[in-house]
């Protein structure tokens, strides 16, 4: 443990400072950004409420808080892995960090939490407070379970994106389709529309996708919508993703780095 927070912990504080910190505009511009969508978003569920009082187990109280918590919950997912893996492979330091003594996953997943937990006291925490304390959505009991179960989709949309951005060993340009993988994480964590509202034949497909446990599964327990032996089971789907995907990175990788080969490096 020590080891992770010496060597590790570092490159936290370092994507935090050299991302946001450095460039504090920016920062304000795409949160001013983020609370347009969010007001967008909202007047377009308030105009489907307007004759009736509830959906598929949802107020307009409900969803309100759906609205703010997974636009926020989607935003701590987004570490920039895809694009940090990317740009290191196009430019060949991928070489060097390969041969330092650190492991490479490690280094990446703790700029990706550094920046995670920048958002989450930035942003999550005062949230939740407001929609607890001020418009009694959720509950104060409900943020420890919905703390930790981001913390799992954090880890599982990490290890998501890694796999994803190794496919720059294979493909040298992924913008395009990382754009792409962006909007369709959108669309089937439920950080758009709540799973609830699709068909249950396409519910039952994204039950098999890891997906559902980045966003719509936090948001739900905050919400109150899992009971104590619902969010138990939750935990250990989120669980299984993060073991399974653990062995996939393992696989993908180590096939991946031997097709190794670098553009101006």
């Amino acid at each position: 443990m020590k080891k992770l927070k010496n060597t590790y912990w570092p490159f936290a504080r370092a994507a935090v400072q050299g991302e946001f910190l450095a460039y504090p505009m920016e920062t304000f511009l795409y949160m001013f950004g983020m609370t347009i969508g969010m007001f967008v978003v909202y007047y377009i569920w308030k105009v489907v409420y307007t004759s009736n009082d509830v959906l598929e187990g949802f107020t307009m109280l409900d969803m309100t808080g759906y609205i703010v918590m997974g636009f926020l919950s989607l935003r701590t997912l987004d570490g920039g892995t895809v694009w940090i893996i990317a740009d290191e492979i196009r430019q060949g330091s991928i070489v060097m960090n390969l041969i330092k003594p650190i492991h490479y996953h490690l280094r990446i997943f703790f700029e990706t939490l550094g920046m995670a937990l920048f958002f989450t006291v930035l942003l999550i925490i005062p949230a939740l407070l407001v929609l607890t304390l001020i418009f009694k959505i959720g509950s104060l009991a409900c943020i420890p379970f919905y703390l930790i179960s981001l913390f799992f989709g954090i880890v599982i949309g990490f290890l998501f994106d890694f796999i994803f951005g190794m496919l720059a060993f294979y493909i040298k340009n992924l913008w395009g389709i990382g754009f792409g993988k962006s909007a369709l994480v959108r669309l089937m964590s439920g950080a758009l529309i709540p799973l609830v509202f699709f068909p249950e034949s396409i519910q039952k497909v994204f039950d098999f996708l890891p997906f559902k446990s980045m966003v719509f599964t936090p948001v739900m327990i905050f919400l109150g919508k899992y009971t104590g032996e619902e969010i138990l089971i939750a935990y250990g789907k989120q669980l299984f993703w993060i073991l399974l995907l653990i062995v996939c990175n393992y696989l993908i990788w180590k096939k991946a780095v031997t097709r190794l080969t670098v553009q101006g490096g």
